[in-house]
């Protein structure tokens, strides 16, 4: 049997786009502004306030108070239908940081 012979590959190049992709839209990222909503802020006349009212006073995101209404986190809400709302006082002790969370 003969040798066969092998053919010498050439070195391989050790791609970076994706390093530059990364950076590139994180550059991206702080040039945009933020997202804008549809959703107008609703201030009901027995003072609540709708999740953009809410977001808009604690110039937090919207879905920065989805979250911690997951987890369960103040300010407290109310359910109506399918619309959240935040009671103003409630979130004006949460603001104050008088309603904390006890987790020990």
């Amino acid at each position: 049997m003969k040798k066969i012979a092998r053919i010498k590959r050439p070195t391989r190049r050790i791609n970076l786009r994706h390093k530059q992709v990364a950076s590139q839209k994180a550059a991206e990222a702080e040039a945009k502004p933020k997202r804008k909503t549809n959703r107008r802020p609703i201030v009901t006349y027995d003072g609540l306030l709708n999740e953009v009212a809410a977001a808009q006073r604690a110039e937090k995101s919207i879905s920065t108070l989805q979250n911690r209404r997951n987890l369960g986190l103040p300010p407290k809400y109310v359910r109506r239908g399918r619309n959240i709302f935040y009671r103003h006082l409630d979130y004006l002790r949460t603001a104050r940081g008088c309603l904390r969370p006890s987790r020990r």
